[in-house]
Order: C-alpha cells, then structure tokens, then sequence
C-alpha cells in the first residue's frame, strides 16, 4: 500500500470509529421527556404568536418531522378549572404519553393519558 492509501484507510476507520461511538453514547444517554417537553412547548408557544402575528386566521397548522401543531379551540377542564384552549401540538416524541395545548396568552399546558394537566412555565 501506498503512503497515501494507508491516509485514506486511516481516515475512514477514523470516521467509522467516531460514529459508532456516537451512536453508542446516544444510546446509553436516556430519553428526558420533561427536557424535550420544555422545547416543543416553546415552540408551541411561538406558533400561537406567528398565528395572532397573522390576525388569528380560521385555518393555520405547521408540521414537520415529528411534529404538529394546529387549532385546536376547546375548554379543558383540569382541577375543577375550565382553560379555553387555542391550539394544539403532537410529536412522535411523546404520542403515547400526552400531549401540548396553548391559551390564547401563550400559556402552555402539558395533558398526560392519564388526565392529568400541568402548567409548561418558560425557562
């Protein structure tokens, strides 16, 4: 082999080593479903501003890889409190667990399968 080859074959096993380390260390690291949560919550957040930004149009949903957010104008009643909802957001992250809904002020409330409502305060 030349000089050049064994550069280029140390290269690649260099490449292959690094990205099966990252996979591996992906793996080992658990899933924070409050972390991702706490994202998608913001994110629903500023959904609900770009819809008002728009004059709060009768149609409006974004999608992407794993998420969907779109209205979803209902009253959500948790502890004996009724919350008038304005949108809604769904992601493969957590679609067995629960999922995100928004007020018309941008407070956003995680809802369990279980029932259960909790208030997403921003960080």
């Amino acid at each position: 082999m030349t000089a050049r080859m064994r550069t280029l074959v140390l290269i690649a096993s260099g490449a292959l080593v690094l990205a099966l380390g990252v996979y591996t260390l992906n793996s080992c690291i658990p899933f924070s479903l409050a972390y991702v949560k706490r994202a998608k919550a913001q994110h629903l957040r500023d959904d609900v501003k770009e819809w008002q930004m728009l004059s709060s149009p009768e149609s409006f949903g974004r999608t992407n890889q794993t998420d969907t957010s779109y209205l979803w104008r209902t009253n959500l009643v948790a502890a004996d409190v009724s919350i008038s909802t304005v949108m809604r957001l769904d992601s493969s992250l957590f679609r067995n667990r629960g999922y995100l809904v928004a007020t018309s002020n941008r407070e956003v409330i995680w809802v369990g399968r279980d029932g259960r409502a909790e208030a997403m305060s921003p960080k």
